[in-house]
């Protein structure tokens, strides 16, 4: 048992022993008198270090008790050890209760001493007492001796232990140097240091139990009152750090003396007491505290870590298992694309099957079956000639066929049949070829998305606990109730997670107060309901440096009912925003049903997390793949709000203008989507300051103006910051080009980028 101990709590065994000296000192001196010294050697002798309890008592009696009396008290002391030490060994189960029916018997044969009737009953009342205090110091100590020193108490441990400070504090508190109380001077020490290391609730039991030990002492009620205003005045600025709450504490016992008259009398001494109790408590290092916070945390917590780590790690291994799977499977299906039957095998197959069909019951057959004769050959140039082009006439046969051929119009239907059956092979070939390759690379995609995952995983940071206590204070100071909360920093910034009821949870106050605890700007991305009725966990995250703001305007082309532009203006993820126009070619229905698709899935593919690249080339196959000819022209702008970086892509769409410091065009000369299966998209990424604006047309707005010139010149006269106003004037600039009626469907977007924090 004892090893277990030294090697849970880390202390060598002369350590303990001197702890159970000192325990039966204290005891000894303190207001229960032989009843405590009794109490502490027999816990002593039941954890197993009877001579140390032994030593103790015996110099506590030494130093108390005439010699008269001093005989009697050790023989019982030595007694109860020799018995005690042996029961011990030979019982198994129950040993506490067996060892207190030894504890009270060796005190019942102390009555044999007894000489005088009126010490009966104090003797009675003495061992009944040291008996109560033997079992609850046991219990109480069962903790560190059974589970280690760093273990966390049970309710009933906690209330034993809590009984055993009280009874050495007030052994102590009778112990002074120049009327300076040692026992004091300690009690506010250990006040300070636990609620760094374990909080309020540890730093109020020590001043409670503190106060009660000095009332009982003294008979002044005034020592409990005096350190539960230590302690919520050290409470209070407890967020400041470890020096304001130490002279917080000086200073409010200067003012309760003074000021309110407090204290009967004020002495130099007392002074003292305090400023040595809170200076001393500021020796110990913050590296040294944060250790033995982390020796003595809450297991369950520090479990609920290692648990939380475990199943991250389980999860990225996971992501990037399933990673793995899908980039297997792209490469399955690329191999597949490319199984495709050759036009020598077709040629070769269509032959036999020519044979079977045509040249069966022909008088000639055996002569054109001749090697010799050639005619085979010019049958294999023939269908191979049809496949090739698609169709056949007379003129393709060979003179040869033409002449050995007894069936020519029969084999011309058949090898007709053959033209068109291969060419409807080869159409599905492709389109199942294309389809595979645009599967595949929808399957790399899925695959580059979990392996982000997986690194977004790792990339969550490492907790904060003092943080999570601040926020979760400075949440509540504003009359926000917080549950609980929750900070990771890692190299991206600050996670937040806070627990809140529905009413507080939507309040804008929440990412304010954050923001000002953490000294960064924080921003609410999601607010998601529990299992828990009245419980809403918020989510903050970094707020970006910039925001956008935008406006929009379309119109259909003359005499159509609905127009084929569609656009999108979506913010993606905390720190990226969407700016999409596309333009179907044509006008009407079928325009706008094509645009509307390619904009639908470009929302979705980004709002997936799929990189710009992956996602043109899949709307670009899903179009070309089409059995109508649907053709996009479109236009996109994505904006880093972090960074206030702009990218922009172009397929087929018209030039853009940015109106900042100077007039900027951006134009490209890719082909429109739809048109060829690996069109590749014009890119260009620009800085954009505060302030800059950015401006998208179809060409049914570009085309009324002379060219791009004409557009910047508008673009400059129109001297708003309201996009929606500069929407606008494009759109009536526009129509008066064109008398007033639309020639094509026209939209025009316009976004306007700002700092946050100006």
């Amino acid at each position: 048992m004892k090893r277990s101990l030294r090697k849970r709590g880390g202390i060598p065994k002369i350590g303990w022993h001197l702890f159970w000296i000192a325990l039966a000192l204290a005891l000894g001196y303190s207001i229960l008198d032989e009843a405590g010294l009794f109490a502490a050697l027999g816990a002593g002798v039941f954890f197993g270090f009877a001579p140390a309890s032994l030593l103790g008592f015996i110099l506590v009696s030494l130093l108390t008790l005439p010699r008269a009396l001093l005989l009697n008290r050790i023989l019982s002391a030595v007694m109860l050890a020799v018995l005690g030490a042996s029961l011990l060994r030979s019982v198994k189960k129950h040993r506490l209760f067996a060892y207190a029916a030894v504890f009270l018997l060796c005190g019942c044969l102390r009555f044999a001493f007894i000489t005088e009737k009126a010490q009966i009953l104090p003797s009675f009342r003495s061992l009944i007492i040291s008996v109560v205090l033997f079992v609850a110091l046991c219990w109480g100590m069962k903790c560190f001796f059974y589970r280690g020193i760093t273990s966390k108490p049970t309710a009933d441990e906690r209330i034993c232990l809590a009984i055993t400070y009280l009874l050495a504090f007030t052994a102590v508190f009778r112990v002074s140097f120049g009327g300076v109380n040692v026992a004091a001077v300690v009690a506010i020490m250990l006040l300070h240091l636990s609620l760094y290391v374990f909080g309020v609730e540890a730093a109020f039991g020590i001043a409670v139990l503190s106060g009660m030990g000095a009332a009982i002492v003294s008979g002044n009620p005034v020592w409990i009152a005096s350190f539960c205003i230590w302690h919520m005045v050290a409470a209070a600025f407890r967020t400041t750090g470890r020096i304001m709450p130490a002279f917080a504490v000086i200073l409010s016992d200067i003012l309760l003396a003074y000021a309110t008259g407090f204290y009967t009398e004020y002495t130099y001494a007392h002074f003292i007491t305090v400023s040595l109790g809170s200076v001393l408590s500021l020796c110990l290092s913050d590296r040294m505290l944060k250790g033995i916070r982390d020796r003595f945390t809450d297991k369950k917590k520090h479990l609920l870590t290692l648990v939380r780590q475990k199943e991250e790690q389980t999860l990225r291994r996971r992501l990037i298992s399933l990673s793995g799977i899908f980039n297997e499977m792209q490469r399955v299906f690329v191999e597949l694309a490319s199984r495709t039957i050759k036009a020598e095998q077709a040629v070769q197959a269509y032959v036999k099957d020519f044979h079977e069909r045509v040249c069966e019951g022909c008088p000639n057959k055996a002569y054109c079956s001749d090697v010799h004769s050639h005619v085979q050959d010019a049958l294999t140039e023939f269908i191979a000639t049809g496949l090739e082009k698609g169709r056949i006439t007379l003129l393709d046969m060979p003179d040869l066929f033409a002449k050995r051929c007894a069936k020519t119009n029969l084999a011309m239907q058949v090898i007709t049949q053959y033209c068109i059956g291969y060419r409807q092979f080869v159409n599905e070939a492709a389109n199942q070829e294309s389809a595979r390759k645009l599967i595949a690379k929808e399957i790399a995609g899925v695959a580059q998305i979990f392996k982000k995952l997986s690194g977004a995983e790792s990339d969550r940071g490492e907790l904060c606990p003092e943080l999570m206590q601040r926020v979760q204070d400075a949440l509540l100071n504003e009359q926000l109730e917080c549950y609980e909360s929750v900070v990771f920093s890692s190299r991206k910034g600050y996670t937040v997670c806070v627990t809140m009821p529905p009413q507080d949870a939507v309040k804008a106050e929440v990412s304010k107060t954050v923001s000002r605890t953490l000294g960064v700007a924080m921003m609410v991305v999601e607010r998601e309901a529990t299992a828990k009725s009245n419980e809403i966990v918020v989510r903050l995250v970094p707020a970006p440096s910039y925001d956008v703001v935008f406006g929009a305007c379309g119109m259909a082309k003359s005499g159509n009912r609905v127009s084929g532009d569609t656009h999108s203006l979506i913010q993606i993820g905390a720190d990226r925003f969407l700016l999409a126009l596309c333009d179907g070619m044509g006008s009407g229905e079928m325009a706008e049903r094509a645009s509307r698709n390619a904009i639908s899935l470009i929302e979705s593919f980004y709002k997936a997390g799929f990189e710009s690249d992956l996602i043109l080339e899949s709307v670009n196959g899903l179009l070309a793949c089409s059995c109508e000819e649907v053709f996009c022209a479109l236009d996109i702008v994505v904006i880093d709000l972090s960074e206030g970086r702009a990218d922009f892509i172009k397929l087929g769409a018209p030039p853009s203008v940015i109106r900042g410091e100077k007039m900027q065009v951006i134009a490209g000369n890719a082909l429109p989507l739809g048109i060829l299966e690996e069109s590749k998209p014009s890119t260009e990424s620009v800085r954009l300051q505060a302030g800059d604006m950015v401006v998208l047309t179809t060409d049914g707005i570009t085309d009324a103006f002379v060219d791009v010139g004409a557009i910047k010149a508008s673009v400059q006269r129109c001297v708003t910051v309201n996009p929606q106003e500069l929407c606008e004037h494009l759109m009536s600039e526009s129509l008066k080009a064109y008398g007033g009626k639309p020639k094509d469907d026209m939209t025009v977007v316009c976004l306007r980028i700002f700092s946050k924090n100006s």
